[in-house]
């Protein structure tokens, strides 16, 4: 005799696959691809600042930003391209930040020169680490060295036009050049601790340094000459 089925059984099945027809029916809410790409910039950023750019890969990237390996290549070719725009955001960040802080203080050099001071030691605190990576990776890697490159001129640019904002003076490149590597060396000598190690004191360096950039925004030249 054949066995009947539970009826019971059978209308657990249906209900099953009714709910499984209702979740077929219901659309997949679709992710903002902006709000995906800024939490991969921002999951990448965190990787490659702790695990340095050879620690980090793509499926850490994206698991660390809460999706799937795949997702990542649809916002990213690669590793590289990521890390690029890690560091293109670092310093869009920097600019917007300074624009705030320094435009407020443009009447006061001696507050423009602190301020200024200021916040490129909180951003070599803040990414020191990654800063390291990006300037390691563009001696060898060419896109990474174009890229640092232009950057890199587009800071002294600012500082040239921040100096004549002050003063009035027409920018001078190799001075603008050569005042912000010593800011940019000083503060990540202190940042890093370096500085600590050498037994230097790094209240009286910050002090020291502010009085050579505030007569740099006055107009006065390094070779003191007016």
């Amino acid at each position: 005799m054949p066995v009947k089925r539970s009826s019971r059984k059978r209308k657990s099945t249906k209900r099953a696959n009714s709910g499984a027809a209702v979740r077929r029916g219901v659309p997949r809410r679709r992710r903002d691809p902006v709000v995906t790409r800024k939490k991969l910039i921002e999951a990448a950023l965190d990787e490659f600042s702790t695990q340095g750019f050879y620690g980090t890969d793509t499926n850490k990237i994206a698991r660390a930003a809460g999706f799937t390996p795949g997702t990542f290549y649809v916002h990213f070719a690669d590793k590289h391209e990521i890390f690029e725009t890690c560091y293109l955001q670092v310093l869009a960040d920097l600019r917007e930040e300074g624009t705030k802080k320094i435009r407020a203080k443009l009447g006061d050099s001696r507050e423009v020169a602190s301020a200024t001071f200021s916040l490129i030691l909180q951003y070599h605190r803040r990414w020191g680490d990654f800063l390291t990576d990006v300037k390691t990776l563009a001696t060898c890697d060419e896109n990474i060295g174009r890229l640092y490159n232009e950057q890199q001129s587009l800071l002294i640019q600012l500082l040239g036009r921040l100096r004549s904002g002050v003063s009035g003076g027409k920018p001078n490149r190799e001075e603008d050049a050569l005042m912000y590597f010593m800011l940019e060396r000083t503060c990540s000598a202190i940042a890093s601790g370096e500085s600590k190690g050498l037994k230097l004191r790094n209240r009286t360096m910050i002090g020291l340094l502010e009085e050579v950039y505030h007569g740099h925004l006055l107009g006065k030249s390094m070779l003191g000459k007016k």
